[in-house]
């Protein structure tokens, strides 16, 4: 399924403006000077591959990451709803599980960070440098 067909309608209306007037703008470029273009426009290639990359990875975590989140709450919740005199007798087989869960959501999370940490910098000094 390519990306436009995973947009919903109204995504996919806001982007129409942005891709006609991407397109004016580049048409402009070649006009004016088609070698200044193409050295403008190359920075966009390795920025595109970039920001795809980070958002198959970054996809594949935060998915990850939030299934741990939803394991670790189902089980909080059969652990609360355990009954009083049940729940002293399997008190350390349900804190042991619990403990387990809550590493994997916890080494999930770290993952979505360490990708974040990896990327924003990267990007807020190449947008800034841009401007500048």
């Amino acid at each position: 399924m390519s990306f436009h067909s995973k947009l919903c309608g109204d995504s996919f209306i806001q982007l129409c403006p942005t891709a006609v007037y991407g397109g004016r703008a580049i048409g402009i470029l070649v006009s004016l000077n088609p070698t200044l273009a193409v050295i403008s426009l190359l920075p966009l290639i390795p920025m595109l591959m970039m920001t795809t990359d980070f958002g198959e990875r970054i996809t594949r975590l935060f998915t990850r990451w939030i299934s741990c989140l939803g394991t670790c709450l189902a089980l909080a919740e059969n652990v609360t709803g355990v009954q009083v005199v049940r729940a002293f007798a399997r008190e350390p087989y349900e804190v042991g599980r619990f403990d387990q869960i809550n590493k994997q959501y916890f080494d999930a999370r770290i993952q979505v960070m360490n990708e974040w940490s990896k990327v924003m910098p990267t990007t807020t000094y190449s947008s800034r440098s841009a401007r500048s």
